[in-house]
Formats: C-alpha cells, sequence, structure tokens
C-alpha cells in the first residue's frame, strides 16, 4: 500500500521537557524478545557498569512513535503511528525487534523499534520525524538518552551503563 505523508509534529526541545520527565526517562529502558519465550529489559545502570551480554555486533537504538509531543493519545492513533514507524524503518532496509519502552509494571507501555546498526543520528531523526522528546541507544559500553532534535537539544543527554534482567514469564 502507498505511504501517507507525515504530518509535521511541534518539535519537543530540552527547554521544553521538564526536569521530573527527563528524571523519568532517566531510569526508564526498553524490553524486547531476542528469542522466542524469552524477555529482556534493558535499564540504565547510574553506575556506569554494564551488566549481562550485549548481543549485536553494533549499537542498537530504541525509538517509539507513541505520544508524540508529550500527551497520551488514542490507541488506534498510536497503533497506525506505530505502523507507519515500522513502514519507515523497514523500507530504509534496516533490522528490528518490536520493543517496549518504559518500566515492566510501572509505567504505560508504549510499543517501539530496536532498530538495529544504526547511528545515534539516524535514530534520531526517527525520533524527530515522529514527535519524540528523546531516543535510546544501546551498546556494548553504554546505555544513552538523547533528547530529539538538533545539537542543542542533545546536550543534555545523559550516558550510563546499562543491566540485561529477563523478565519472561516463568
Amino acid at each position: 500500500h502507498e505511504a501517507k505523508p507525515y504530518r509535521l509534529l511541534p518539535l519537543l526541545t530540552m527547554n521544553s521537557i521538564d526536569d521530573k520527565d527527563w528524571a523519568d526517562y532517566q531510569s526508564a529502558g526498553f524490553s524486547y524478545s531476542p528469542r522466542s519465550g524469552v524477555r529482556d529489559y534493558i535499564e540504565p545502570d547510574p553506575s556506569g557498569q554494564t551488566t549481562g551480554v550485549f548481543p549485536f555486533s553494533q549499537p542498537a537504538g530504541f525509538v517509539t512513535a507513541h505520544n508524540p509531543s508529550g500527551p497520551p493519545i488514542a490507541k488506534e492513533v498510536n497503533d497506525a503511528r506505530h505502523r507507519e514507524l515500522e513502514a519507515a524503518v523497514a523500507a530504509l532496509g534496516h533490522k528490528f525487534f518490536l520493543a517496549q519502552g518504559g518500566r515492566p509494571g510501572r509505567d504505560n507501555q508504549e510499543t517501539g523499534l530496536l532498530i538495529l546498526d544504526v547511528s545515534p543520528q539516524f535514530v534520531n531523526e526517527m525520533g524527530v520525524r515522529f514527535g519524540q522528546a528523546a531516543i535510546y541507544i544501546w551498546s556494548a559500553t553504554e546505555f544513552l538518552l538523547e533528547a530529539c532534535g538538533g545539537r542543542d537539544e542533545r546536550k543534555r543527554s545523559c550516558s550510563q551503563g546499562w543491566k540485561v534482567n529477563d523478565i519472561s514469564e516463568k
């Protein structure tokens, strides 16, 4: 089917992300299923340590298309936006896993993509394109939270360590 044109959304700049929301972003992570029957949650570790095995050869980035510009919107709209994000990433030839942003059991989970072998700039551009305030880049050595937008917005980025926890239902 034919791709729909994207609406321009107001960009949330670092100046418009309040300190509480930024703190929430710094303490949340995402979950994904690396193989059937397994669900891993990747969360930041402020100590800078990495715990677990990084499963990829290159960094991976998490982005969602849900709730652009912050306030919650209807599930049907979020689902349609997610399908647009998935189609855009697939059309560019990138491999990805479906993922859920937020702390399991504590946050509203937002469906997104863990995109493999991408630059932080690409993930940031996808975040901007879909009206997001921030994205995550996961690498062997860090868990980077980066504000979406130009260089000035990214100044407040936060680099931490990470932990992988198996949250599979037993």
